[in-house]
Formats: structure tokens, sequence, C-alpha cells
């Protein structure tokens, strides 16, 4: 018997392959600098339709083949196929987007953050309703201090942002005052080649030196998490850069009273509306250089 070769499940495979390609060159394109990131969203939302149109096509198709007969079934599975191998990026991000908050900006200090430095222009002080998000859902997200002086976190601070792969873009160095020392650092993510940027301040303590570092994304007002885990890959190579060389590590929870007694991070106090309010006392911000030139 003859069966009669199904179009529509060939048209599924086509078009689940376009999508594909698509989605490819698209992560290419972006991870090479050869688009924007404006242009890559544009592409994997462009694959996305098709993949499910593709997908609806493939369905359609199956149905078909099984009900009148025909030939076309593995045309059917692969359009249907190539359509979930496409729609894995975009769910995958809707899935991010749903565990994280949405922020763009992730500091140690809420109340008066290190100021970060980037193409677009300088970023300064949080919204409320931006730091509750923060301390919501990273609590772990905290100042720290060492018992070492701030030339010698400084130093080791450089060493960490160099072992990251960061570029270091400014610096603030450490003097004989009490003023604070910073540096700014651009980072490139790994696959998309987004750039992000980075400021950590380190001051004089009682105990030592305290660092704040802020790390805040370049495109997108939604990080999907990447600037806490940023800042914690951060805490966790500089301890042991830090035991490396001086045997020490620092203290991850800064204790509520001393953060009373010297304002160093952002507390939530309840309010008649409960979404909280800031306690914390003013305290000098340091200015960050502008970022430097690009090396040709």
């Amino acid at each position: 018997m003859n069966y009669q070769r199904s179009r529509l499940a060939l048209v599924s495979r086509r078009l689940g392959v376009i999508s594909v390609f698509i989605i490819v060159l698209a992560i290419l394109g972006r991870h090479w600098e050869y688009i924007t990131p404006k242009i890559l969203l544009d592409l994997v939302i462009g694959a996305s339709i098709i993949a499910i149109i593709a997908g609806l096509v493939a369905f359609a198709a199956g149905i078909r083949l099984w009900y009148a007969g025909g030939r076309g079934f593995t045309n059917a599975f692969m359009g249907f196929a190539y359509a979930l191998l496409t729609l894995c990026l975009p769910v995958g991000t809707l899935i991010y987007m749903r565990q994280y908050p949405n922020i763009n900006d992730v500091s140690t200090d809420l109340a008066t953050p290190p100021s970060v430095v980037t193409p677009m222009g300088a970023y300064h002080a949080l919204t409320l309703e931006h730091a509750v998000l923060q301390r919501t859902h990273y609590p772990d997200i905290v100042p720290r201090r060492f018992r070492i002086s701030p030339y010698q976190l400084h130093a080791a601070a450089l060493e960490v942002g160099d072992e990251l792969g960061w570029a270091l873009q400014a610096e603030l160095p450490v003097d004989l005052s009490v003023t604070p020392s910073s540096m700014g650092f651009e980072v490139i993510t790994p696959v998309f080649s987004f750039h992000d940027y980075v400021t950590i301040r380190i001051q004089p303590d009682k105990m030592g030196s305290l660092i704040d570092i802020r790390s805040k994304s370049g495109f997108g007002s939604h990080d999907l998490g990447a600037n806490a885990a940023r800042i914690r890959d951060f805490w966790e190579e500089l301890d042991t850069v830090l035991i490396k060389s001086y045997g020490i590590k620092g203290e991850e929870d800064l204790s509520k009273s001393y953060l009373q007694e010297t304002g160093d991070s952002f507390m939530l106090e309840p309010t008649k509306n409960g979404k909280g309010a800031v306690n914390s006392q003013p305290k000098e911000e340091v200015p960050l250089p502008s970022l430097k030139p690009s090396q040709q």
C-alpha cells in the first residue's frame, strides 16, 4: 500500500530546524559580540514563536497521521523535538525569573551602597522597594569584616578580581587617611558576553577592615540571580586567598548591635503598611573614578 507523505509533518520539521538555527546563531553572535543584547532578545523571541508554531504543526500532523494514516511520523517527531530544544532557553529563563527577585543590582550595603560606574552612567542609592526585595531574597549578602589592615585587604581584593577574570576599570588606592579605598571592575559573562559591573569598597574598621561589594548588570532589569552569585563567588575566593596568605577568614554575618551602632548595613523596621523602612545612619559616600578608556 502506498501511503501519502504528510506535508504538515515536513513543514513542522523545517520550522523546527529554522528555530534551532536562529537560536544557535543568536547565541554565537552574542558570544562573539557581533550582535547587541537587544538583538539577541529579539532573535530569541522570534525563534521561540517559530518553535511554538513548529510544535503545534507537529502535533496536528501526528494526530492526522494517527487517524488517517500516511508517512511522516519521523518528521513530526523531529519537528516537535527541534521545537522543544529551541524553547529550552526561553523556558529556562522564565523559570529563573520566577525563582529570583526582579532586580539587576545587588549590594552588601543597602543604606549607602558603593557607587558603581557603567557606560550608561553612575549609580548611587538604591530604592526602598529594591532594598526590601534584596534583603528578603538574599539575607546572606551583607558586609564582611577582617582582622587585617585596609591595605592588605585592598591588595587581596585586587588579586581575587584578577583571578576571577574581572577587568579592572578604576581604582582609588589606600592612603594614610580614614578615606575608604575602592576599585571598579567590568565582568563579561561566559556564554552571552554580557557586560556587568562590580565596585568594591574597603574602609577602616574597629576590628581591622570592613569590605562592601556591589554588582550590577549592564543589560536587562532582571539578573536571574547572577549578581548575588557573583558576590558569593567573590567571598569564597577572598576567603581562600586570605586563609592562604594570613590564615584568617572574614566574618560573614555582622551582628545587629554592630550594625545599629555603625549604620554599615540596611535593616528593615516594621511599619504600618508592612513594607518596612530604612533604619540606618548616614555614612560618607566614596566617589569612584570614571571608567578608564578601553585599551585597543
